[in-house]
């Protein structure tokens, strides 16, 4: 499902993903879809880094900037070779979970800016329920 770009932004694709439990909880990590993530940003990465993202532990360093907030992030941006799933990891849980208090169920956008070189992020909707 793609969302339009907001008016003034870069087009661009956002993935759209509702938050689980593990991409909450201490596992710091966010798992991205693996086709979106080879369809929408790997083929705008530079060649020798997607080499290292997909086929090294450490991954790549790449830049988050929060959208709602005004803020960038460097994260890791590897894929985990158990599930062939991309992964933002290592400060995802202090630099996105806890400063802006994600819950389960949350709806995040996520894409790949190009002109900037780096993911943009937006918190979409709150779960409801744990907002009560």
């Amino acid at each position: 499902m793609a969302a339009a770009a907001a008016e003034g932004e870069e087009e661009g694709y956002w993935i759209i993903k509702s938050l689980t439990k593990s991409d909450v909880n201490r596992a710091s990590r966010l798992l991205l879809p693996r086709q979106k993530v080879k369809n929408y940003v790997l083929r705008f990465v530079k060649e020798e880094e997607q080499t290292i993202i997909c086929n090294e532990i450490r991954g790549v360093d790449v830049t988050v900037y929060d959208v709602d907030t005004h803020t960038q992030h460097i994260l890791p941006l590897r894929k985990w070779p158990a599930t062939n799933s991309f992964q933002l990891v290592k400060a995802w849980t202090t630099e996105f979970v806890k400063r802006r208090n994600l819950k389960e169920d949350d709806v995040i956008w996520i894409r790949w800016e190009t002109k900037n070189y780096r993911f943009c992020f937006r918190v979409h909707t709150r779960n409801q329920v744990d907002a009560l």
